[in-house]
């Protein structure tokens, strides 16, 4: 706790002086105001007399004066602008206090154990005030009135009779939710030393761990995960090494396929689980590794003891130097590093082996805020029986995952994606949530052809191209609902074409199963726009989130009856299958803790996966990225829209081609390209006639041309126009999109996707008086300013109202 203040003689005396006051047993109270020298009124000599004998109170003492300064009869000012007021006067002051050694070394432990805490900060109005008016005394700045107004002189408002100013206290951790402290989160792998070791062979740390039947571990950090002996299941996934676990070391070498895992603190930690061997496994090798005999001996040996009790070997090395710890620099809507907890918050000994990996933080006790992914036992039982009948009737899976927002419908979809690869070589998955997208930025709708297990959040798997893409520009369908489900109706239609190809495979494994994940918005129009995919998709099953106790959050009660087949012309000859409904379990957090990932905000998930996309490195390959390279540091390819672009299109605005340019510069556009049957096509090459002066590009406005058709495009990418040279007819655009599909770009579209303003700068130069040396009042774009009035905003042209007569 903070000293008492104390207060002086001389401090006494001057609000005694200033800010007198009787407090009577009548309901007012009569105070002493200063008014003009000409119009001051009398105080009688008994109120004086008593007022002086009457003793002053502890609260009193504590009490800023208060001062009103002449004005005509305006609204009084706030409590903390008259404590402003009073400290300008010069009629409180801050009295230094003599603090010993002792007491100042116990204040900053706990300062640093309340810092320490984990939890979100509950500020009333009050709260809020106090900071900005703080960081504005810190700053030296003119003080603006909370409530009230200012004469044209520009001096402050009189006050209201007797309002207390009380010395500023920080509620920092007043109102602060407290953190989960989740025992179910905790591994039930027992670390020591002699289960758990780690070896450097040839500049490779691994980390060796043994896991006996039942145990599993829970974790954060970005780590390769490879089987040497047994099978474990991540978020879904089993990853079988084939063979079982010896009782002494083996005298052959063994090949390892290593797998990428994320666990961060944006999402539910991944947990590592032994499993039996006869446990169907992913198919796909991925990264193998020899692991030969001399290592293994050297494991076995350290592991003689507790040989005989252990069902799994797993082999974990460290991806650290990919990047993602580095987000930070870029990323300035959070400070912590996102694969990785702070010494305050990770409160456990690191004296064994398996604390000495970079990149792998094992969760061996009960840890503040941290929740690890859990698998509700409905997700097993309704995935394998929707993976049996599809069996049965000789055909691959088809499959809609639906509910209302913050469901768990990704997670799902991730873990059903890693079940389904147990048994086919690939899953298509179609996304149609534009504001929460899985392999994409948000405002692409996208058809993927996974063949590699999903081990992370979507930050994570930015690199996989799509088969087929297109750019919505928007961050929800009711913007244009009918281009949305246009653009779905034609991705669905292209995975038909290719399960096509192979549906007379006798092979189960060379089909292409379909998952379709859809939006969280499940009321008015957005539930029809929900029926009328079911409808399209004609999906084996349906898999619907669903919790037990709100009901509010489920689908209506007539969704059974819903989703059934529409009938056609040929209904009498051709009878479409009802879907089987599958209801998964939910469970919501309980409101009266916080997590770890309850720091983030959609808006910040959104720009994470923004970062993420534009600063990767190796798109189509492995994931990577380069974060200290910022964006308007890197170079951008030039392309000239006489040769490379047949058409420029603007929706969801109406913008003027004498603007055109203006809109262009330093937004979010969509590459798109050209499709024939299905196919890709190769990018435009136009001849350029040789004629002097400036020819602008073909521009479409949405006002008199429709959007594009999905039918004939595809998009392969997000870019940025860094900038525009009208002289050379080009566009600068800065894209992770590979040189190869680069070239296939016919055409440009911007919708409503905003550029986040950390995307505009460059954090080294960045400072709180400008952008690189250029004060805010000059540097274009972009203000600190809020901004007012006609033109402040862009117009929006809403496409999901009707006429009445129509």
């Amino acid at each position: 706790m903070p000293p008492k203040r104390k207060t002086t003689a001389k401090q006494t005396g001057q609000s005694k002086k200033v800010a007198k006051s009787e407090v009577k047993n009548e309901p007012t109270r009569v105070s002493k105001r200063i008014r003009d020298n000409n119009e001051t009124k009398a105080v009688t000599e008994e109120e004086e007399e008593e007022k002086e004998d009457t003793p002053v109170s502890d609260f009193e003492e504590e009490l800023v004066a208060v001062v009103e300064i002449k004005t005509p009869n305006t609204k009084p000012l706030s409590a903390i602008a008259a404590r402003k007021a009073a400290m300008d006067a010069g009629l409180y002051k801050k009295v230094e206090v003599e603090i010993s050694e002792n007491e100042s070394e116990e204040e900053e432990e706990e300062e640093e154990e309340e810092e320490s805490r984990e939890g979100i900060e509950v500020l009333s109005a009050t709260d809020e005030e106090d900071l900005d008016l703080r960081e504005v005394m810190e700053h030296e700045q003119p003080v603006v009135p909370i409530s009230g107004s200012t004469t044209p002189n520009g001096t402050l408002t009189p006050l209201g009779a007797f309002t207390p100013v009380l010395p500023i206290q920080s509620n920092k951790f007043k109102n602060k939710i407290p953190p989960l402290m989740d025992s179910s989160s905790v591994s039930q792998f027992k670390a020591s030393n002699q289960n758990s070791c780690v070896i450097n062979q040839e500049g490779e740390t691994y980390l060796f761990i043994g896991l006996e039947k039942g145990q599993d571990i829970v974790f954060m950090g970005q780590v390769m995960v490879g089987v040497l002996f047994g099978s474990v299941s991540i978020a879904g996934a089993i990853l079988s090494s084939g063979r079982e676990m010896p009782d002494k070391a083996p005298e052959d070498d063994y090949m390892v396929s290593f797998y990428p895992a994320f666990s961060p603190r944006t999402h539910s930690l991944l947990r590592i689980r032994s499993e039996p061997l006869d446990r169907a496994s992913v198919q796909h090798v991925h990264d193998q590794v020899e692991i030969d005999e001399h290592l293994m001996e050297a494991v076995f040996d350290i592991f003689k003891e507790t040989t005989k009790k252990m069902e799994t070997i797993i082999v974990i090395k460290s991806i650290e130097g990919d990047g993602l710890e580095e987000m930070t620099q870029v990323v300035n809507s959070f400070t912590k590093n996102l694969v990785k907890l702070n010494k305050r918050e990770l409160k456990q000994e690191e004296t064994l082996e398996i604390h000495y990996l970079d990149g792998f933080q094992p969760i061996l006790e009960v840890t503040p805020g941290v929740k690890a992914f859990k698998e509700e036992s409905s997700w097993d039982s309704r995935t394998e029986m929707a993976m049996m009948n599809a069996s049965h009737k000789m055909q691959p899976v088809v499959s809609v995952v639906c509910g209302a927002k913050d469901m768990g419908k990704s997670s799902f979809c991730r873990y059903f994606i890693n079940r389904l690869l147990t048994k086919y070589k690939r899953v298509a998955y179609i996304e149609t949530d534009v504001g929460q997208s899985e392999f994409t930025p948000s405002g692409l709708i996208s058809l993927h052809y996974i063949d590699q297990v999903v081990l992370g959040p979507a930050y994570t798997h930015q690199h996989l191209e799509a088969e087929r893409s297109f750019f919505f520009g928007s961050n929800s369908p009711r913007s244009d609902p009918d281009q949305y489900l246009a653009c779905i109706y034609e991705l669905v239609e292209h995975w038909k074409q290719d399960q096509m190809k192979v549906q007379d495979n006798e092979e189960e494994k060379e089909w292409i199963p379909l998952i379709v994940n859809t939006q969280g918005w499940v009321s008015g129009v957005g539930y029809n726009l929900l029926i009328s995919q079911i409808q399209k998709v004609e999906p084996t099953d349906i898999f619907s989130m669903r919790h037990h106790v709100f009901d509010y959050k489920n689908l209506p009660h007539t969704f059974e009856r819903d989703i059934l087949p529409i009938s056609n012309n040929e209904a009498f000859i051709i009878q479409k299958e009802t879907p089987s409904l599958h209801y998964l379990d939910c469970v919501l957090q309980d409101t009266n803790v916080v997590t770890l990932m309850d720091s983030f905000t959609s808006l910040q998930q959104r720009d994470i996966t923004l970062a993420s996309y534009f600063h990767q490195t190796n798109m189509g390959q492995t994931i990577s990225w380069d974060f200290k390279t910022h964006m308007v540091e890197r170079i951008p390819y030039t392309i000239d829209w006489r040769k490379s672009l047949n058409a420029i299109w603007i929706i969801y605005e109406e913008v003027k081609m004498n603007e055109l340019f203006y809109t262009l510069n330093g937004s979010v556009v969509g590459l798109m390209g050209d499709v024939i049957d299905y196919k890709k096509q190769i990018g435009v090459k136009n001849s350029i006639e040789k004629a002097d002066g400036f020819t602008a590009p073909k521009y479409l406005n949405t006002q008199d041309q429709p959007s594009p058709l999905p039918r004939v495009t595809t998009c392969y990418g997000l870019g940025i126009v860094r900038a525009i040279d009208p002289s050379q007819h080009a566009l600068l655009i800065l894209t992770p999109v590979p040189t190869s599909s680069l070239e296939k770009t016919s055409y440009l579209i911007k919708g409503e996707l905003k550029l986040p303003l950390w995307m505009l700068l460059d954090q080294k130069l960045e400072k709180s008086t400008g952008v690189a040396d250029v004060p805010w009042k000059k540097v274009p774009y972009i203000t600190q300013e809020r901004t007012e009035g006609a033109g402040a905003n862009a117009l929006r042209v809403r496409r999901n109202l009707l006429r009445r007569s129509q």
